[in-house]
């Protein structure tokens, strides 16, 4: 997927997103943070797209305030480090 536009949210964490090809893919928002100054909205597919496997999560950068577009975060290295201090996060809330 490359930019998407956020659709809105119902109740149980679902959201659709809008692709480039203005195909919409239903996803769970698991959760939103900030690192390093920038927003990552972190998503898992309601239903399996392309080449991901069952489970993956998507991480997406928040674009500006309210825009409402969310863009891949294709550098590897950021990714796991985001990825690592999201984890990190959700650990703490449940072992507090």
């Amino acid at each position: 997927m490359n930019d998407n536009e956020i659709m809105e949210e119902d109740d149980d964490g679902r959201v659709e997103l809008i692709d480039d090809n203005g195909e919409t893919h239903v996803f769970y928002h698991l959760g939103t943070m900030e690192y390093e100054g920038e927003l990552y909205a972190f998503f898992e597919p309601e239903e399996t797209i392309d080449n991901e496997e069952e489970g993956e999560v998507s991480i997406f950068r928040l674009g500006g305030e309210d825009s409402g577009e969310l863009f891949p975060v294709e550098d590897e290295e950021l990714l796991e480090k985001v990825f690592a201090e999201f984890n990190a996060k959700l650990d703490e809330e449940y072992d507090a």
